[in-house]
């Protein structure tokens, strides 16, 4: 534009007026550059240098700039040309050099503004630009300063408001000045009826404990003195919070002693599960063990026991001493079987089971174990989900929480109630229950109206020989046995009681969307002559000495081995065929299942039979039997022994 004529006028009293525009020009701190109507750069001043690095290189032209196409970027400088004073957005613009080097980021704002000549028509324009850098940073610090402010303010409204702390103000006396919204939460009440109501919520035992923390941190500024305090829900039950209360009267901004708990209930619960479970687990691996090793003694002593009484006259009078003999062998392994089933050790066929057909199918044998003086009833559900479980293990679970729940009664008699049901477990429920995953579960349930069991006794109440009863009336491996069971079947059991209310156990198995397996019946194999011929192999000598006694007295021809180098070499000197490969599975230097491999090689017909009083994972998976394995349990009595050699070799 052409100055105005004030700016004449006062030009017209300086000498050499030229000559000081050109130095205000050149000394402006703001960047200037003169380009006429083509484009071109005629003119820019040390600020303008010092904001870009350098000047416009020679034959640079506005309108030919690339990148300014790129960015529509021309618009302002058309405006200008048409008369328009423009003001132009603020960027942000990053110098970079011909050898490629990165000069700092800088905030630029300013103008373009059109020049008129002498005929008044608009012959350039000018651009001023300013480096407004500093300005925007402390603009941007003002505004996150604001935001930050308020984000915290939002930030600690809504911890208040939302967090699942319980907040407590007190005075220096203790009197309650404000509560947190979260009390609703932690106890279920709102905050007037917790203020109001506070010392009656607090557990009896615990009173005494909060009032000395109190005065403790009343006492000392600054002071933070940890608190427990058992406080009761408006549900009935008692929450575990674990805090601390801080001293801050001398805080203007506070003036109050602050109160901060934490609801560790469901924590404490599952800390108390871990420790069981571990305590559980230290005793099922000692348990185990011993059986395993008892397995091995009782199979000597039942089978010799059965080979004597065959071999007796049946009116010989040491018969009713083999006989005696017997019986104490099998209550032993009975014991042994009970300590595998609550180790988890105990080996397991599972099937595709109707829980509530294995309920009914024991009905009548637990009527008669109940007597007449307790009532049974059932309440089965219908369109049961099924469940993968062993059968026979499931027979001993129904029984063993029935007549634990018959014993639990008075003498006089009761109730009992089995339930099934479809169920689902939430997430909710697995977060305070260790090793259960949510998901459709199967549930069955055993409740009596007895005595119920107090927490001293819950807490103990699946160890093995654990037991309540009096001396001689059990052994306390009920109730571990169905732990073991549930457990090694991919269960979980929780008991529910309370003294003078009665007990519920209930049982939750996965759900399997599978059809309930039928057992076919086997037809009776013929009477025939045996002719084969069996490799043992078996390292406890007394065991290995009962089955090659037991097999020959049947005619088997039997080839023995004390480990699995001596059987390879005997499976190779042998002319003449092998039908069958008895084996231990765990034995020195090459387990059983290594051995039925090497052999398959050598005699690819050759049938197995592993035996086993302890699970092991050459044939065995979680408790689970391999497909295909043939396993005969230890203690090894003389009939089974016989019924399974049989039904291998005639399969």
């Amino acid at each position: 534009m052409g100055l105005d004529f004030p700016l004449r006028s006062a030009l017209a009293r300086i000498d050499e007026p030229l000559d000081l525009l050109i130095g205000l020009f050149a000394n402006s701190p703001v960047a200037f550059s003169l380009w006429n109507r083509s484009g071109d750069c005629l003119l820019v001043n040390d600020a303008f240098r010092a904001l870009y690095g350098a000047e416009p290189p020679p034959g640079y032209n506005l309108f030919e700039d690339p990148a300014l196409k790129a960015q529509n970027a021309l618009e302002p400088v058309l405006r200008a040309l048409a008369g328009e004073t423009v003001r132009l957005p603020m960027i942000w613009y990053q110098h970079v050099g011909l050898d490629g080097t990165k000069g700092p980021r800088v905030a630029i704002d300013g103008t373009v503004f059109p020049l008129r000549g002498k005929d008044g028509e608009i012959s350039h324009v000018a651009f001023g630009l300013r480096d407004v850098t500093v300005e925007q940073q402390l603009l941007a610090a003002r505004e996150a300063a604001r935001l930050d402010s308020e984000h915290r303010e939002r930030h600690f409204r809504a911890l208040v408001e939302n967090g699942h702390d319980l907040l407590v103000l007190r005075s220096a006396t203790g009197a309650i000045s404000w509560v947190s919204p979260s009390v609703t939460r932690v106890l279920g009440i709102d905050e007037e009826a917790f203020v109001a109501s506070e010392a009656a919520l607090v557990h009896p035992d615990d009173a005494a404990a909060i009032e000395a923390a109190l005065r403790r941190c009343s006492s000392t500024p600054g002071a933070v003195v940890p608190v427990e305090v058992r406080m009761r829900h408006t549900g009935g039950t008692y929450r575990d919070l674990e805090g601390t209360y801080q001293n801050r009267l001398d805080d203007p901004a506070v003036a109050a002693i602050v109160g901060s708990f934490r609801d560790a209930t469901d924590r404490k619960q599952l800390q108390f599960q871990l420790l069981q479970s571990q305590k559980l687990e230290a005793i099922g691996r000692l348990a185990g063990g011993i059986a395993h090793d008892f397995n091995n003694m009782l199979s000597a002593i039942l089978g010799f026991a059965g080979i004597v009484r065959a071999e007796l006259p049946a009116t010989d009078r040491l018969c009713a001493d083999v006989d005696q003999i017997v019986a104490a062998a099998e209550r032993a392994s009975s014991l042994t079987r009970q300590l595998l089933a609550f180790s988890r050790k105990q080996i397991l066929e599972p099937k595709v089971l109707d829980l509530g057909r294995s309920v009914v199918s024991l009905e009548l044998m637990m009527r008669r174990l109940l007597g007449e003086t307790v009532e049974l009833h059932l309440a089965l559900a219908s369109s049961l989900g099924n469940v993968r479980a062993d059968p026979a293990q499931i027979e001993q679970v129904v029984l063993n929480l029935v007549i634990n729940a018959r014993d639990a009664l008075p003498e006089t008699g009761g109730r009992i109630l089995i339930e099934t049901a479809n169920v689902e477990l939430d997430e909710e429920y697995a977060r305070q229950h260790l090793d259960v995953a949510p998901g459709p579960h199967v549930m069955l349930a055993v409740t009596d109206n007895g005595a119920g069991i107090d927490d001293a006794v819950r807490e103990r109440i699946f160890e093995p020989f654990f037991t309540t009863k009096t001396l001689g009336k059990g052994t306390g491996l009920g109730l571990a046995t169905v732990f073991g069971i549930v457990r090694q079947s991919g269960g979980h059991i929780w008991l529910y009681s309370e003294p003078g209310r009665g007990s519920t156990f209930k049982v939750y198995f996965p759900r399997v969307y599978e059809e309930a397996t039928r057992d076919p019946s086997r037809p009776q194999s013929p009477a025939r002559r045996v002719t084969e011929v069996i490799l043992l192999v078996e390292d406890e000598a007394a065991v290995r000495a009962f089955v090659k006694r037991a097999l020959q007295r049947q005619g088997y021809v039997v080839l023995e081995a004390e480990n699995g180098g001596e059987a390879l070499l005997i499976a190779e000197q042998h002319d003449g065929p092998i039908d069958l490969l008895i084996t231990d599975v765990v034995m020195p230097r090459m387990s059983g299942r290594a051995l039925a491999d090497r052999l398959a090689q050598l005699r690819p017909t050759l049938k197995v039979i592993y035996m086993s009083g302890y699970t092991e994972n050459t044939i065995v998976h979680q408790g689970v039997l391999d497909d295909g394995c043939e396993f005969l349990p230890k203690p090894v009595s003389l009939e089974n022994l016989y019924a399974k050699v049989r039904q291998v070799l005639d399969a």
